[in-house]
């Protein structure tokens, strides 16, 4: 009986020393760190969970991924405290079709989009048809069409946006007004617009654009006469074709 107690006693006492024991220690710095949560791709489809873009984004999570398939959607697109992609087909067209309020990127968001169409219901408004406050925004790919409104408004300070390999056909105000913050607009095209095709207010900028041209008796920068010393200083055009 005094043997086996002493053999247990061994193998308890080895078991205790490697940590694999009921006495393991918790927290060590052996411990593994932490498992961070993967980005996830939520696809957006007739057939799948997600068939609305608008409810995608609702459940959507920090950094994860809308895959949308060809298709049409409609409706008001809001991301805050959050930075979302939105992925569109590479082949076929994802329409975006906004309503009045139309894509909002508040503060803390950002929002990546890229191979969509986007345009507005057949409604007169001075609201852009993207607008982002206090974060970023990098657009891909993208082609806005028949807006009956300005397409995009950029108003935060400090964020950038960047547009590379945009169209933008039939809009009607600033395709950009940049209200505040910096933008980069590269290898894009502007065709058939009213209004001036990039609008700066005071104390916004730089504004950068390269590669980019206004088509179909467009000005690239509509500008009052009292304004352009303010252009001047706060936007560059390079390379332009």
């Amino acid at each position: 009986m005094r043997g086996w107690l002493l053999f247990f006693g061994v193998v308890f006492g080895a078991l205790s020393a490697t940590g694999c024991g009921a006495g393991a220690r918790q927290g060590s710095d052996d411990a593994p760190p932490p498992v961070e949560r993967n980005e996830r791709v939520l696809l957006v489809s007739s057939g799948t969970h997600y068939r609305d873009l608008s409810q995608a984004l609702l459940f959507a999570s920090d950094n994860d991924t809308l895959r949308v398939a060809p298709g049409l959607y409609r409706g008001a697109f809001a991301i805050e405290g959050k930075r979302i992609r939105i992925e569109g087909p590479s082949q076929g067209e994802a329409v975006l079709q906004v309503s009045e309020e139309g894509i909002r990127v508040g503060p803390g968001g950002h929002l990546d989009l890229s191979r969509v169409v986007l345009r507005a219901e057949d409604r007169l408004t001075e609201a852009a048809a993207l607008r982002v406050v206090g974060s970023s925004a990098t657009l891909v790919d993208v082609v806005v069409r028949d807006l009956p409104r300005p397409a995009l408004a950029f108003s935060s300070p400090g964020h950038l946006l960047t547009l590379l390999r945009c169209r933008f056909e039939r809009v009607r105000g600033p395709v950009l007004h940049l209200e505040a913050g910096a933008a980069w607009v590269g290898a894009s095209v502007v065709l058939d617009s009213a209004g001036p095709a990039f609008r700066l207010s005071q104390g916004a900028g730089p504004l950068h654009l390269s590669h980019v041209s206004a088509l179909g008796n467009r000005a690239l920068i509509d500008a009052a006469p009292s304004e352009r010393a303010h252009w001047s200083a706060r936007a560059t055009i390079a390379d332009d074709p």
